[in-house]
């Protein structure tokens, strides 16, 4: 059974709403712990991690990409481990302790990211900036007195954030949909339909927190099971392959979903008003696996998400700007990703409208995806 398969997602290819919205380390041959020596339910790369060698290297990039994670204590409990009967209570303790660490460190990132600092790299400008013979209007206020948007006064019905379409923006939304996932499955992608209901296990294992106090994930209180309401997609599919073995002829794996969002938003800058940041909004999601034969594979099929997402903006016509983002801006599961903003007349700003996150192995260890070769054989 290969140990890196390699798992990225894309998300937020289309916004329905107007929400927003590596270090180069070295793993040295003579590792403090083999992962052998671990019985851990998660394909962590312990050798990697327990090397002092590369603490220096792992600390620098917990820094830059603002994680939570601790390498020094990865690092001290691993020592500890090696003094500890292996069969004690004890060490399995500590066992435990340190696979709870080592899952709060981030993924490796691409070495290039080092040299943006805290500010993304333009790509590239799509279709030309629209000029307005007169003040254009920022969209919640045109969509209020066009009565196609409600957004105010919903104390009693969902609070604050939430949003109401109506008649022509309804359509559109639903237009929006039909348009993108018509064009994945020409992509050859595979649509699916998901639950917004899911463990925190499983959100936590696609790198999203869900108890930290940063978390934007909605916990439903009962039932007691730890329930949470899905952010995006890309945690229901990755749940659908959860520990699961896939077939080498069967990768890449291209699967598609609509489905509702839930975040727990907290920003309240006047730029944000409206729909900018919102509670649940619909979203096309595009998930894909990918073996790691060359090691090329998962960047590849990053470069054909991100190719797809370009053509389905230019062709409506916006002008938005492609962004190569830096390390702060990966979260924990990302080695790169590339945002999408469009440009919004009536507030004069970009707004980003998708990303696309290349996660190479970090999702498919968490979540126990591997694949063998067409014969049956491990790989």
């Amino acid at each position: 059974m290969k140990r890196v398969l390699t798992c990225w997602f894309c998300s937020n290819l289309l916004k329905i709403s107007e929400k927003h919205n590596l270090s180069r380390t070295v793993c040295a041959t003579s590792a403090s712990l083999s992962s052998s020596q671990y019985k851990s339910k998660y394909r962590l790369d312990y050798d990697y991690l327990c090397n002092p060698e590369n603490c220096q290297s792992i600390e620098k990039l917990i820094k830059h990409r603002k994680n939570r994670g601790d390498i020094q204590k990865v690092l001290d409990i691993s020592k500890k481990m090696k003094t500890v009967d292996a069969n004690s209570a004890e060490h399995q303790m500590l066992q435990q302790e340190l696979e709870n660490e080592a899952l709060k460190i981030p993924n490796k990132a691409s070495p290039h990211l080092w040299d943006y600092g805290d500010d993304p790299k333009v790509l590239e400008y799509v279709n030309p900036k629209p000029r307005h013979p007169f003040p254009p209007k920022e969209f919640s206020v045109l969509a209020q007195n066009l009565n196609v948007l409600r957004t105010e006064n919903l104390g009693n019905l969902t609070g604050t954030r939430s949003y109401y379409f109506l008649g022509g923006l309804a359509d559109l939304e639903h237009a929006l949909v039909r348009y993108t996932v018509s064009h994945l499955l020409k992509c050859g992608f595979t649509l699916m339909s998901v639950p917004d209901l899911l463990y925190g296990e499983v959100i936590e294992e696609c790198g999203m927190t869900t108890t930290s106090e940063n978390s934007q994930v909605y916990r439903i209180i009962d039932p007691p099971e730890g329930v949470c309401l899905s952010g995006t997609a890309e945690m229901a599919l990755g749940g659908y392959l959860r520990n699961r073995q896939l077939k080498l002829s069967d990768l890449p794996l291209k699967l598609a979903a609509v489905s509702r969002c839930y975040r727990s938003e907290v920003s309240g800058t006047y730029e944000e008003r409206g729909i900018y940041r919102v509670h649940m909004f619909t979203k096309v999601e595009m998930f894909g696996v990918t073996a790691a034969e060359t090691g090329e594979e998962s960047h590849n099929l990053y470069t054909e998400m991100t190719h797809i997402q370009r053509h389905l903006f230019s062709n409506l016509g916006i002008h938005f700007q492609i962004l190569d983002m830096p390390l702060h801006d990966l979260g924990a599961p990302a080695y790169t990703k590339t945002d999408m903003e469009a440009w919004m007349p009536g507030r004069g700003m970009y707004g980003e409208i998708s990303s696309a996150s290349n996660c190479t192995d970090y999702q498919a260890c968490r979540l126990g995806i591997t694949y063998s070769g067409q014969d049956g054989s491990e790989k």
